[in-house]
């Protein structure tokens, strides 16, 4: 049994921390493996931390035969060598990984893994598909204005969808309606928005960026998080999941035109969905997420600790759990939804 403590848990809006923890509880569910959430830290043997920086800064109080992974929503754990034998920290990607351990975290364990994505909630679309769909996050206006010119010119019916400025069933529309997708995005540690555009059987026009300063965050200051030496880094993608099988990647605006040819004649040779629902589907990433416990700690998910859990444990919760917590979580969520719009002029 796996207890999993998560504050994203708890949101009614949809973003890619909730994502995370939902997708793997729906993967956890397909396989019949046993879970608890937000319950005591000491409730079970096995015990994922997902973004609680309160729960992560306990670890030492707990049981030394619990076996521990973090993340992979955390920032970056605070750097303490009296944790360091104790935890497994997630980063969703191999690049993510390997900038963590280059910039920011290196006493323990890194483990690349990504959430499953549901194949069935974004199904490939029966309809006829007219639009060509740009997809723009929080990169600069004239590579906007420079794809929206190239399809202008080329007399295509097309749609712009804007990172943090529409529903999900807003883009799940447009995806049913998209030949394929020109992707202008910043670097992303997993892409769960461009990997739910594979699930829907839509092909992929990456224009990537060069490295991780190649971003606007809507956020004033979120590019003080990086490090100028760490917004120069260049071994990252906006497709840290992706192959021939779900479109092209290109770097340079002068490819843009020639492969939107490309597409418009070879778009139906593509099967970005058979890809996603190999590498990413929610039953494999969730075996994937309990062979980490077994790689690093030698405790086989499916006994390891039966023998010293009593079953009343899982009856105690955690913060998270208490119902004046759930709705103070709930209210600093909507006082967000709020006030984002000022944040992001």
């Amino acid at each position: 049994m796996i207890n999993i403590i998560s504050k994203s848990v708890l949101a009614k809006t949809t973003n890619g921390p909730a994502k995370v923890v939902h997708n793997l509880i729906k993967g956890l569910d397909i396989i019949k493996y046993p879970y608890i959430i937000n319950k005591a830290l000491n409730s079970a043997p096995l015990l994922w931390i997902h973004d609680d920086l309160e729960a992560y800064l306990r670890i030492n109080q707990l049981d030394e035969r619990i076996k521990i992974l973090v993340g992979p929503n955390f920032a970056f754990p605070p750097l303490t060598d009296k944790l360091k034998p104790r935890f497994v920290l997630l980063q969703p990607s191999a690049w993510a990984r390997d900038f963590c351990l280059k910039f920011r975290y290196d006493q323990g364990p890194v483990e690349a893994w990504a959430t499953g994505i549901d194949v069935a909630d974004f199904s490939a679309s029966t309809k006829a598909k007219t639009k060509v769909l740009i997809y723009f996050k929080e990169r600069y206006p004239w590579e906007l204005d420079f794809a929206v010119s190239i399809l202008a010119g080329k007399g295509l019916d097309f749609e712009i969808i804007r990172y943090g400025n529409y529903k999900e069933s807003d883009y799940k529309n447009l995806l049913s309606q998209s030949k394929y997708i020109i992707w202008i995005g910043r670097q992303e540690s997993q892409g769960i928005a461009l990997q739910e555009a594979l699930a829907s059987d839509v092909p992929i026009i990456v224009w990537d960026v060069k490295n991780i300063g190649h971003w606007q965050p809507l956020f004033k200051h979120n590019l003080n998080f990086f490090s100028p030496a760490e917004r120069a880094y260049d071994k990252t993608t906006s497709a840290p999941y992706f192959s021939d099988k779900c479109g092209r990647i290109i770097l340079e605006k002068e490819q843009l035109a020639e492969m939107v040819d490309y597409f418009e004649t070879n778009r139906h040779n593509f099967q970005p969905r058979e890809y996603l629902a190999s590498e990413l589907s929610l039953e494999k990433k969730a075996r994937d997420f309990l062979a980490i416990y077994k790689k690093y700690f030698q405790a086989d998910p499916d006994s390891y600790g039966t023998d010293f859990f009593p079953v009343k444990q899982r009856y105690k919760k955690w913060r998270n759990d208490f119902w004046h917590y759930r709705q103070y979580y709930l209210a600093r969520e909507y006082f967000k939804k709020i006030i984002k719009p000022y944040l992001t002029r």
